[in-house]
């Protein structure tokens, strides 16, 4: 499979790999700032209660 998809270009294949890593870090980043937030606003109202 591997050899097939280098002698298709190898390039595409390469391209293919980055476009699939950003994804994956695009939507890392936003489960992070979604935990980030809820975290900030936990934390918020645990203060106001003292």
């Amino acid at each position: 499979m591997i050899n097939a998809l280098l002698a298709d270009g190898g390039s595409d294949y390469l391209s293919m790999l980055v476009t699939d890593f950003l994804w994956k870090a695009a939507i890392v980043a936003v489960l992070v700032i979604i935990v980030l937030v809820s975290m900030v606003i936990i934390y918020k109202k645990v203060g106001n209660r003292k």
